[in-house]
């Protein structure tokens, strides 16, 4: 693996494990919003791999499983990491405030989805690092 990619990969890794912190600790919009990180760089860490420079300055997890080619291998609770990037840190994004509209469910299930994402880019990185 280049050093680019180990990079985004360490970066996913460690944006996973503080997303499964913040879910034991009951901050379940810190939980979501770091899980849609996890994922986003996980699959960043593939395209840097292919490309060997660094990955395009985007934020979809759509647009970046379309570019690596693995949009069909994630789970579908993936594509929903999206809405996390934006509703989880803005009060003018949702009804009320990230904090109090975010639940355990959501957490969950974007942890859940994060962590199927960073295994799949780790599969396509040789399942090293």
């Amino acid at each position: 693996m280049n050093t680019e990619a180990e990079r985004w990969l360490r970066q996913a890794e460690r944006d996973l494990e503080s997303a499964e912190s913040n879910y034991q600790t009951q901050t379940w919009y810190v939980c979501a919003f770091l899980a849609q990180q996890a994922a986003e760089k996980a699959l960043k860490a593939v395209l840097a791999e292919r490309t060997g420079g660094p990955p395009p300055r985007l934020h979809s997890i759509q647009k970046l499983g379309d570019l690596t080619g693995l949009t069909q291998q994630l789970p579908p609770e993936a594509l929903r990491l999206d809405d996390y990037y934006i509703s989880a840190r803005y009060p003018d994004a949702v009804t009320g405030l990230p904090y109090e509209s975010l639940g355990e469910r959501d957490a969950l299930t974007a942890l859940d989805a994060a962590r199927k994402t960073v295994a799949i880019a780790r599969g396509e990185l040789g399942g090293n690092a």
